[in-house]
């Protein structure tokens, strides 16, 4: 690092791209604990993982699934070690794991191409199905329904099939084969009776119920890419978001017909900061380097009324705001990621390397470092604010309380020169300006009819406005 770049990110300078992200990925919690299975036995490693909002599944190459409760104690800000289920299973590896969108079932795909439904319910875990149709394949996709009493499977050879958990039907076997497509699946997704069924070759919806078929688009491709079903904003009926090579994403409707190509390849305008982690000091400008997006596999995250897409390429996680055309950040976690999974606003990651457990959330910049902070990880709130604060319009978007508490705790760590601690002390009276002045300006309209102004109530029954 030159004297130059030196100076500027003391100075508070933007990440190495000179654009300020609007979110972090912020690392709270450490999932290092949750490495006992396989640090007993140099056999095991993790394989795969699937998160609900209660559940965190893992599963292991000797086919045993790790059940562990993501709020086992209620004060606690890390994980439980100690697995609330385990499912043991015999016939190979796991690849892939699903826990149902109810959380009353778990279903376990093997390197054999075998998938076994347990149930969660009643005590000790039962099987109470077995999918044999992907035998000789490798199942590379699954998803349940709304309702969690169907799973879709797709497999590497194409064969997309469906298992019904609560099937009452005498005439209908629990399972059977819904579609034979032309190349591997990438990714499945359902809304009601539509599957989306993306391949290396193109995304196709399949209606269950009427058992027809059409095509996303009419272009093929020649790249594995992914396809979801998503809502920006409050429409009814979701919109389609299908990958396309060379960092295209086509937004559909649920006919197949293709609204408008979202172009992220020739984007320059792009966040690249690094995760703000607990685990090491904040440094902007170890963030990654600009390259080519891919929109392999993709998923939708919600968050404040926004909708973003998710992709993850190795090590890297890119998320892009569609309905705005911009890319909201690239950054890489070191790693490459064997295997991820999205819930809500978090993302877990199985790292190829180490198979180690990591657990990333999404957070607007202002919440980043008030969940930092939260986590008592002082220093780091700090190095955010002094990254990206004096470079932000004012007013500051932090609370007072909270760089106050930051300033007092890192005002004498020898980390901090005494220009960070005069860029704190500025933020903080940038936030001490904008609680005043949103003191004076409180105008607040009771049911009653009164309207309260700062310490004055009028009653407005009264008056002649």
């Amino acid at each position: 690092m030159t004297e130059e770049d030196a100076a500027s990110a003391r100075n508070g300078a933007p990440s190495v791209s000179g654009v300020i992200p609007s979110h972090l990925f912020v690392e709270l919690t450490s999932l290092d604990e949750l490495s006992f299975p396989t640090s007993s036995s140099a056999r095991i490693k993790y394989t795969c993982l699937s998160a609900s909002a209660h559940y965190l599944a893992v599963g292991s190459t000797s086919g045993t699934v790790y059940l562990f409760s993501r709020y086992a104690a209620r004060y606690r800000k890390s994980l439980s070690s100690v697995p609330v289920q385990v499912i043991a299973s015999k016939e190979g590896a796991a690849v892939k794991v699903l826990v149902a969108t109810n959380e009353k079932h778990l279903a376990v795909a093997t390197n054999r191409g075998h998938i076994s439904i347990a149930s969660l319910t009643g005590g000790a875990p039962t099987t109470v199905l077995n999918n044999t149709l992907h035998k000789g394949a490798i199942v590379t996709s699954l998803i349940w329904t709304e309702e969690g009493t169907k799973l879709l499977a797709g497999d590497s050879k194409g064969l997309v099939s469906c298992s019904r958990v609560a099937s009452r039907n005498l005439f209908r076997t629990a399972c059977e084969p819904v579609l034979e497509a032309d190349s591997g699946v990438v990714q499945l997704d359902v809304n009601g009776d539509a599957v989306l069924i993306s391949t290396a070759t193109r995304s196709q919806l399949f209606h269950l119920g009427r058992s027809t078929c059409i095509q996303v688009g009419k272009k093929l491709r020649h790249e594995p890419c992914g396809a979801i079903f998503a809502r920006p904003g409050a429409i009814e009926r979701p919109l389609i978001f299908a990958g396309r090579p060379n960092g295209r994403l086509w937004e559909c409707d649920c006919e197949g017909a293709v609204y408008s190509t979202h172009q992220f390849s020739n984007v320059t305008d792009v966040p690249l900061p690094p995760v703000a982690t607990h685990r090491h000091d904040f440094d902007p400008d170890s963030g990654p380097s600009l390259e080519a997006i891919r929109f392999g596999r993709v998923h939708v995250i919600y968050l404040q009324e926004q909708m973003f897409i998710l992709t993850v390429n190795d090590s890297r996680l890119c998320v892009v705001e569609p309905q705005k055309g911009r890319v909201v950040l690239v950054c890489d976690v070191g790693h490459s990621a064997r295997e991820y999974a999205v819930c809500g606003s978090d993302v877990f990651l199985l790292c190829e390397s180490n198979g180690s457990l990591r657990k990333l959330s999404l957070f607007p910049l202002d919440k980043a470092v008030d969940k930092l902070h939260w986590r008592e990880c002082y220093r780091q709130a700090a190095q955010v604010m002094l990254a990206y604060g004096p470079s932000l319009p004012p007013p500051s978007p932090w609370k007072t309380e909270t760089v106050v508490d930051v300033l007092n705790h890192v005002k004498d760590d020898d980390a901090f020169t005494s220009v960070m601690i005069e860029q704190l002390t500025a933020l903080l009276h940038t936030a001490k300006r904008r609680d005043a002045n949103a003191k004076t300006s409180t105008v607040m309209r009771l049911s009653t009819g009164i309207v309260y102004l700062d310490l004055l109530i009028v009653d407005l029954h009264r008056l002649s406005l």
